[in-house]
């Protein structure tokens, strides 16, 4: 949804370049049309968001393995320079 919304805002940004002289009372109605849509998709992207913060399930235990490889590369390099 955030894409989405990001999408409606450039469109309602190009909205009067495409549309020519012939259409210039239109602009208004497709900016105004193409704002509240953005708005729309970045607010329901916003609340739908509110309660995934929480890692999937095994990405915790992933991240503490890359941690303890981490450390092991760590203390072998210290102990090739000694």
């Amino acid at each position: 949804l955030i894409w989405c919304g990001a999408a409606f805002g450039i469109v309602t940004a190009v909205v009067p370049f495409i549309l020519d002289e012939e259409d210039a009372s239109l602009v208004p109605v497709f900016m105004a049309a193409t704002t509240a849509m953005a708005c729309v998709c970045l607010l329901l992207a916003f609340f739908l968001s509110r309660g995934t913060s929480k890692p999937a399930p095994g990405v915790a235990d992933s991240v503490a393995e890359q941690e303890r490889f981490l450390s092991v590369v760590e203390k072998q390099c210290e102990a090739l320079k000694n």
